[in-house]
């Protein structure tokens, strides 16, 4: 089939072939199919918009601002609705689009550390992976995946 080299197809991939990875059962894995596409609209929204090192100002400085106090807020909105007050989407909690999901959310805390402040359910998800022994261990760069 050749190299699959986009995020979203890659946890697709591990969603199918490791047994649980996408959530116990068809429900789960269209819940964390549904995750996946909101992480990649989270990213998308953002990567238009935020400084990088390559590319210091991609827009205004006013334009990322408004961003990140509307749209990034609106967008968490609907993120903390969905959340219904628990802290996984699934039942194992580490399905593949809460893995990317967190992944994102973690981008946009290093760049914001207050952005999930004003959304609970949002935090509480956040910091229980964060928390994760298997997280620590790669942020820290002690896995084989490197930080």
């Amino acid at each position: 089939y050749g190299v699959i080299a986009q995020s979203s197809a890659i946890m697709q991939y591990v969603g199918r072939v490791k047994e649980g990875a996408a959530g116990a059962d068809i429900a789960e894995g269209i819940i964390s199919d549904q995750l996946l596409g909101f992480a990649a609209d989270l990213y998308a929204g953002l990567s238009s918009m935020q400084p990088t090192v390559a590319i210091k100002e991609k827009v205004p400085a006013e334009q990322l601002k408004a961003h990140w106090a509307e749209a990034v807020p609106k967008m968490l909105t609907y993120l903390e609705a969905f959340a219904k007050g628990k802290d996984a989407f699934t039942s194992s909690g580490i399905a593949v689009g809460e893995i990317s999901l967190w992944a994102v959310l973690h981008m946009m805390v290093l760049v914001e550390p207050t952005c999930l402040d004003a959304f609970p359910n949002t935090k509480a998800f956040y910091t229980r992976i964060l928390n994760l022994p298997a997280t620590q261990k790669v942020l820290k760069g002690e896995s084989p995946m490197g930080v």
